[in-house]
């Protein structure tokens, strides 16, 4: 799995806390799949929470990242908007 960042959200008014947002690559059956791995970092507290091949579609993907950014989800909240916003997007197609 190869990882790049597309974000990262620095909280000042949390003490520092941090959010980056990767999208992540891999292969499945024969394809090439994009996911998202989300990581918080913040003062005595790291956690790292992934999902891999989400779409073939990257530009879908990093649609998922910038909201989860602009929204400043972090890796408690992710798989639950993550899963909501899928959702939501098959409904509109």
């Amino acid at each position: 799995m190869a990882t790049q960042s597309v974000y990262v959200n620095e909280l000042s008014s949390m003490d520092g806390k941090k959010i980056e947002y990767k999208i992540t690559t891999c292969e499945k059956d024969n394809c090439e799949q994009y996911g998202i791995q989300v990581i918080t970092d913040a003062k005595d507290y790291h956690e790292e929470d992934t999902v891999n091949a989400i779409s073939p579609d990257k530009n879908f993907v990093e649609e998922i990242i910038t909201y989860l950014y602009q929204n400043s989800i972090d890796t408690i909240h992710f798989k639950d908007v993550l899963e909501d916003y899928i959702l939501q997007s098959e409904k509109v197609d």
